[in-house]
């Protein structure tokens, strides 16, 4: 049986994050899908989100481990499931089928401190994102030097419910809202944690379980700054030097 702990707060931050839920009518079926960056994000599928998803529901709904997937370019990686059995993630653990539009923060998430961290954890390291700017105050900016870390969503209800969260964990942030002049894209509503205390906070706090965010947040511990365009590979053999 699917149980209510972190490790499944945690998977209902990232199915909100990069995951899909969708009805597959014409085979009267439920599928689930979770897929990344098949270079910045495979670390992570391969070494948390796989292991995760395979102790938490497919030994007990199945008892075998989940299938990957790939797109024909290489340029996406995940897991898939097809089956009636996955409607438990919806009727249980709260993950919406469908549209994810106007989402909100089970229930049974919000009554545990711990089940938030896991929850933040997840849908940061999903649609998360950690960015270093110039410091434009300084006469002769060279590096990288400010960091943010940022969230965006289409759910207002989602981020005003995370926002509370952090509230809770003494986490500072702002809120910023874009609507599109295309309307082809929806509106969307961001939470931004800008500066080092914040970040840093985050990370003691919340934490990530993504080494595309965990090498960036080092590098720029380390040496105070982060070049923007380096990938995992060149982060990881960075800190490996001294």
């Amino acid at each position: 049986m699917i149980k209510r702990n972190e490790n499944t707060a945690e998977l209902v931050g990232l199915s909100f994050g990069d995951g899909s839920f969708t009805s597959r009518k014409e085979k009267d079926l439920l599928r689930f899908q979770l897929r990344g960056n098949a270079s910045e994000d495979k670390k992570h599928y391969d070494g948390f989100i796989i292991p995760l998803f395979n102790k938490e529901v497919m030994a007990p709904l199945f008892n075998r481990n989940v299938a990957t997937i790939c797109d024909k370019k290489g340029n996406c990686f995940g897991i898939s499931l097809e089956s009636k059995k996955i409607q438990v993630l919806n009727s249980f653990l709260g993950i919406p089928i469908g549209i994810k539009n106007n989402l909100h923060i089970p229930e049974w998430i919000k009554s545990s401190v711990e089940y938030q961290r896991a929850f933040l954890r997840g849908i940061f390291d999903t649609d998360g994102c950690i960015y270093f700017l110039k410091n434009n105050t300084e006469k002769n900016p060279q590096f990288h030097k400010r960091v943010c870390i940022t969230i965006t969503l289409c759910s207002e209800l989602l981020i005003q419910e995370i926002s509370n969260i952090l509230k809770g964990f003494q986490i500072g942030h702002d809120i910023r809202e874009y609507t599109p002049k295309n309307r082809k894209w929806q509106k969307s509503y961001t939470i931004r944690l800008a500066g080092g205390k914040r970040v840093s906070k985050w990370f003691k706090d919340i934490g990530s379980n993504n080494p595309k965010h965990i090498t960036k947040f080092e590098i720029w511990k380390r040496f105070g700054f982060c070049n923007p365009r380096t990938t995992l590979k060149e982060r990881e053999s960075i800190l490996r030097s001294n």
